[in-house]
């Protein structure tokens, strides 16, 4: 009886403390993500548009497939994909956890030891690219328009992120996709609890002087300071 007692006198310890834990978390962050950087930042009236997406847990870049600051079909060809239609003339780059992104398809597939991995640092990580088309205006996306200058910046810090092969060349990760116009690539970085994929795009917005948050793991700590347009 008495061990009963002891057993959930630890459980329930153990318990509070997860979930003092998750509110310390959650009040912490969105506290972060809610302080807004690069607020007197002045829009060019022309230049190169960026799109930002959110599914409401994960964000990633649209950008023109074809510029002439970069051309991503260069690295990235679209001939290597199953099936990519001439009129996806954008590409969506993302970055996160290899095993969450290859082994959970859909939310139901996520299980507690591919979220505990995910969050401790331990795994590796992968980009993930589609060809996209031209996005529409939708509660789940935002644009921005950026100069010449900030887009090169951009796109050097997201080839960055990439892992390359001896002749700097994307390394593809076979055989996983999840529709025919998208693909897994191998890449750089460690995903956690305190850096997550949004925390990666928020990074790069912050660095070259965007409008975003101060520091954000999750989705609307970016999203909410993009104006829709």
């Amino acid at each position: 009886m008495r061990t009963l007692r002891a057993l959930w006198r630890w459980t329930w310890r153990l318990g509070r403390a997860f979930a003092l834990f998750v509110v310390a978390y959650s009040v912490v962050f969105w506290i972060l993500g809610a302080i807004p950087v690069n607020v007197d930042r002045v829009a060019p009236s022309e230049g190169v548009p960026l799109w930002l997406e959110s599914n409401g847990m994960h964000v990633r870049f649209m950008m023109p497939a074809r510029h002439p600051v970069h051309d991503w079909t260069r690295e990235l060809p679209p001939a290597s994909f199953p099936y990519v239609e001439t009129w996806r003339d954008h590409i969506a780059i993302g970055w996160g956890d290899r095993g969450f992104y290859l082994e959970c398809p859909t939310l139901a597939d996520l299980s507690l030891s591919i979220a505990l991995r995910a969050l401790s640092y331990t795994g590796s990580t992968a980009m993930h690219v589609a060809y996209v088309e031209l996005p529409d205006d939708l509660p789940s996306q935002r644009r921005l328009l950026l100069t010449v200058d900030e887009y090169r910046q951009l796109v050097a810090r997201v080839r960055a992120s990439f892992a390359r092969d001896t002749e700097d060349r994307p390394i593809r990760i076979p055989r996983r996709a999840y529709c025919d116009f998208d693909g897994f690539y191998e890449a750089v970085g460690s995903y956690g609890l305190t850096y997550t994929c949004n925390t990666w795009v928020n990074e790069h917005l912050r660095s070259i002087g965007l409008p975003t948050a101060l520091y954000a793991v999750f989705a609307a700590g970016i999203m909410d300071h993009v104006q829709r347009r």
